[in-house]
């Protein structure tokens, strides 16, 4: 069993780009823990990380004063027979509002929320692979996320959103030497407290169910580049505002590439479907394209362990909401105004450390949130109800982190390729979702 500590103080200066008296300095600290334990057919993994940093205010405006980010990640592996392998996953995240970051994986802002909160997001996978031929394989996945907030300014925020259990089955055939191609099945089905029904944002429950089914294939075009791609349809519960009695049917697209070199790792992938735009929110077509860099830029000396690691997120989608209603003669009952709302998010984040010393490097840090929220089909009045139309953040750290592990080895950063394989199925089944 190898296990690795890790604990850094950190400097940092937020800006408000969308309000210049909105600027503070933060100080804290920040702790992760890493383990690994590998046996003859079993392989353990886990990984914590939090943050924790206190904010003064700059420019004597009234901003949060607390940053705190905690993010879980575990799995084990088991190979219970030569052909087959069942790997149960888990997944949480703990952060404030103002906590969020690129690299956060399972929150992102919600631009028509009041407030700052300490959400939550926490769910789990099993899945099981069995090698049924020369050339074939079957995966069957399930698993249950659960997001919401344990504190908030506004108290009726706080509580759980969403609720969501996922099934899927698929089969996959080489076709040919390097190329994969086959059917994927899915079902979702997600439960929403506080989906949002109109434009004077109120809020109440929504169930939703949906099942797609998709085509994929993916190819290995070299050693280290894997492209990999599904098209598909997805049919759906409506939201309730639709008033339909027919089921939804939307298209789904989706394309990867993972590039593994000697010395750095890149994934990039792009989607469109009918999904679910947050927690409290609802459901609704979505673009979402996300890139990922791990990379150590120099090759020998004493920067070899240079590290850089780099994350870009994109979302931006839409979904009907109630308006104002038309006038009800009396005799032929109208059909419901729609209006639409629509979220686009943007984060990137970019970390570089370089070591001063066996287990001592510095570090620093940019990150970027932006947030904008918009209503179409609203009457002025309940535009001005709207908590935020946009919000854009910037953070710029700096830090000191010492490092201690049971494997010396392990006292500066890995080559992004290890454990490359068990990093790659599990970003493919986190990243579909």
């Amino acid at each position: 069993m190898d296990a690795t500590a890790r604990g850094a103080i950190v400097a940092a200066v937020r800006a408000d780009l969308g309000n210049l008296s909105g600027a503070g300095a933060l100080t804290g600290a920040e702790v992760d823990l890493d383990a690994r334990a590998q046996g003859p057919r079993t392989l353990y993994l886990a990984a914590l990380h939090g943050a924790y940093t206190r904010l003064f205010d700059l420019a004597g405006a009234s901003i949060p004063e607390q940053d705190v980010d905690a993010e879980l990640t575990a799995s084990a592996s088991f190979t219970v027979s030569p052909r087959a392998e069942l790997t149960l996953g888990i997944d949480a995240s703990l952060a404030t509002t103002l906590g969020i970051r690129a690299d956060t994986d399972l929150l992102m802002i919600d631009p028509f929320t009041f407030g700052q909160r300490l959400e939550y997001a926490t769910g789990f996978d099993l899945d099981y692979t069995l090698q049924t031929s020369a050339r074939g394989s079957v995966d069957l996945a399930g698993g249950f996320t659960q997001a919401g907030a344990v504190a908030a300014d506004v108290p009726a925020a706080v509580g759980v959103d969403s609720n969501a259990v996922h099934a899927e089955a698929s089969y996959d055939h080489e076709v040919a030497p390097k190329t994969s191609l086959g059917p994927d099945l899915a079902y979702d089905f997600t439960h929403y407290r506080h989906e949002l029904y109109d434009v004077w944002l109120h809020r109440g429950p929504a169930d939703v169910h949906a099942g797609t089914l998709a085509m994929a294939a993916s190819r290995d075009v070299t050693a280290g580049l894997r492209l990999s791609g599904s098209s598909g349809v997805t049919v759906a519960t409506p939201m309730p505002i639709l008033k339909l009695h027919r089921p939804m049917v939307a298209p789904e697209f989706g394309v990867r590439a993972a590039y593994t070199g000697k010395r750095w790792r890149l994934t990039a992938r792009y989607g469109y479907a009918y999904t679910s735009l947050g927690p409290r929110l609802g459901q609704g077509q979505e673009h979402q394209a996300l890139v990922k860099l791990a990379a150590q830029p120099f090759d020998g000396g004493s920067r070899r362990d240079v590290w850089l690691e780099g994350t870009l997120r994109f979302h931006h989608g839409g979904a009907p909401v109630g308006a104002d209603p038309p006038l009800f003669d009396g005799i032929t009952r109208p059909v419901p105004a729609q209006g639409t709302i629509t979220a686009t998010r943007l984060s990137a984040g970019l970390k570089l450390e370089v070591p001063l010393a066996k287990g001592l490097a510095f570090t620093s840090g940019v990150d970027l949130e932006l947030a904008r929220g918009s209503l179409s089909g609203a009457p002025p009045a309940a535009l001005i109800l709207s908590p935020r139309a946009s919000q854009a953040q910037l953070l710029v750290s700096l830090g000191l982190a010492a490092t201690a592990s049971t494997d010396p080895a392990r006292r500066a950063r890995r080559d992004p390729a290890a454990d490359a394989d068990v990093a790659s199925r599990r970003a493919d089944r986190q990243e579909t979702r």
